[in-house]
């Protein structure tokens, strides 16, 4: 008989055992649950934000297309502009008024923006005013060659003909060679 109330106490002992556990255990999950809530806030904040970062993404993608590749060419040498300036003079607006340019002094200035600088003295005639303006306009209106007017001279040479010198410099912008930089820009534009 002395068995029984030992069996029975052990039983009493186990029962209360478990008990406990299953409330311990309650309490942890209701503490899961009440961490799982106080997330879904900031889960939603982080899809809100991931979704702007997207929309930001797509617009800097939208950007690097948007820039012409020779300014992602790293260093533009500039023999490449001033011969490509020197094309452009060979266009039919020079021929309308008999222009003739004449190159002057090369240099590279360190300013806030290194660049490359050429003077051109431009001489042409004219009898016409709107041959001088579409002249004139076809030269410094144009947006590849960043050009600075120095001295404009008119004079009038003969009956009806007018003769002008202009003098410009064409700047070509001084670009550090980063490699990879297209390669980067395609990457991100993908």
């Amino acid at each position: 008989m002395k068995l029984k109330p030992v069996v029975l106490i052990i039983g009493i002992l186990i029962l209360a055992q478990i008990l406990i556990y299953a409330n311990i255990e309650r309490g942890n999950v209701s503490r899961i649950e009440v961490a799982i809530s106080g997330l879904d806030p900031q889960i939603r904040e982080s899809e809100s934000t991931r979704l702007d970062l997207v929309k930001q993404l797509n617009r800097l993608k939208k950007i690097v297309e948007d820039i012409p590749p020779r300014l992602l060419a790293g260093f533009e040498d500039p023999e490449i502009g001033f011969v490509e300036f020197l094309d452009y003079l060979q266009s039919p607006f020079m021929k309308e008024v008999n222009a003739q340019a004449r190159l002057g002094a090369k240099s590279f200035k360190q300013s806030p923006i290194p660049y490359h600088e050429s003077n051109f003295e431009i001489t042409f005639e004219y009898t016409n005013t709107v041959d001088a303006e579409r002249f004139l306009n076809s030269l410094l209106f144009q947006e590849r060659y960043p050009l600075q007017v120095k001295r404009l001279d008119i004079r009038r040479k003969s009956q009806g003909v007018v003769g002008a010198t202009l003098s410009v410099s064409l700047a070509i912008p001084a670009r550090l060679k980063f490699p990879g930089l297209v390669s980067q820009a395609k990457a991100v534009a993908k």
